[in-house]
């Protein structure tokens, strides 16, 4: 009970879920997922697919990949080697998939300002406080040729 958020909590990430409506990104789009035919099993958890496409290096770290009709298992990692693209679960699959089974791979998000303008262009829908100071700057005090603490805007611009 204690765990449960009610209401809003200011944080500098997003509290929003990627796709759902607060979010308002389409993962049904192309730019964001995409099936494909397992090319090879290199490791119980490293799955290997040839040709995938310009998806770069990371772009599907935290999303998930859709095993045949079943089983979803969380992105670990997404790199690029040659022509061929490696994704590493988080979680082995139940049961080892097979060469040729059709994989869904859905980009993830790391909840930061910077990647929802960057890779998803929805920065008009972050549902976080990029700009809010951290603890460090909140807890600190004014010094002498410090002039960041000067009463004025974080985000730049000046007063």
């Amino acid at each position: 009970a204690y765990d449960r958020v009610r209401g809003r909590v200011f944080a500098s990430r997003c509290d929003a879920e990627l796709g759902d409506a607060r979010c308002g990104v389409d993962l049904a789009d192309q730019a964001f997922s995409v099936s494909a035919g397992l090319s090879a099993l290199l490791q119980p958890n490293l799955l290997a697919f040839d040709h995938l496409g310009s998806y770069p290096p990371g772009h599907f770290d935290g999303g998930l990949a859709r095993l045949g009709l079943h089983e979803a298992i969380g992105i670990r990692a997404h790199r690029v080697e040659g022509a061929r693209t490696l994704i590493e679960l988080w979680q082995t699959p139940g049961s080892p998939p097979v060469t040729g089974t059709m994989t869904l791979l859905q980009a993830g998000c790391d909840k930061r300002f910077a990647t929802c303008t960057a890779r998803f262009a929805n920065g008009v829908n972050f549902r976080g406080f990029p700009f809010m100071p951290g603890d460090d700057f909140a807890l600190s005090y004014p010094a002498a040729g410090q002039g960041a603490l000067d009463g004025g805007s974080l985000a730049g611009g000046g007063a």
